[in-house]
């Protein structure tokens, strides 16, 4: 079945296509009309089959890149703050905290208190490489006193 009619235009192409090829198919051989253009009514059901699954794949790995650049992008964002030493990590007079764990919050690009509310940005889906449903989901950030980072989706 067609996703949409033909126009007037193709279908004189296929009658002349069927002219001069002089094809002749038996009524078994094609799903749609016979011919050439029956032919080509195949073919173009096997290119969309085919294609189908390669573009979902595509688009889940898109998904999953924009994950890991949110993902450096929180790390950044969390050693930025920390070697400012920003209030979420450093306390005048104690110096640094022993562990902080920080929501980033994507819109602004910063990292935020952990009581803060941070919209859910992430995109992968358990359906891709990584085997991972961030679908929704914002990163907490954790950086302890020696400076290293953890990520976490939540």
């Amino acid at each position: 079945m067609d996703p949409a009619p033909h126009s007037a235009q193709s279908m004189a192409f296929c009658a002349i296509m069927e002219n001069v090829q002089n094809v002749s198919l038996r009524k078994t051989d094609t799903v749609e009309g016979d011919g050439f253009c029956g032919r080509i009514k195949q073919f173009r059901g096997v290119l969309v089959a085919i294609s189908i699954p390669i573009f979902t794949s595509q688009l889940e790995k898109s998904r999953e890149a924009t994950d890991a650049t949110n993902e450096r992008a929180a790390k950044a964002a969390a050693v930025t703050a920390y070697l400012s030493e920003d209030p979420l990590f450093y306390t005048a007079g104690s110096g640094y905290n022993n562990s902080t764990t920080v929501k980033f919050d994507a819109a602004s690009g910063k990292s935020v208190a952990s009581t803060a509310t941070v919209t859910g940005y992430g995109k992968g889906t358990t359906a891709g490489d990584v085997n991972a449903d961030n679908a929704g989901k914002y990163l907490n950030v954790t950086v302890d006193k020696d400076g290293n980072v953890t990520l976490a989706w939540a």
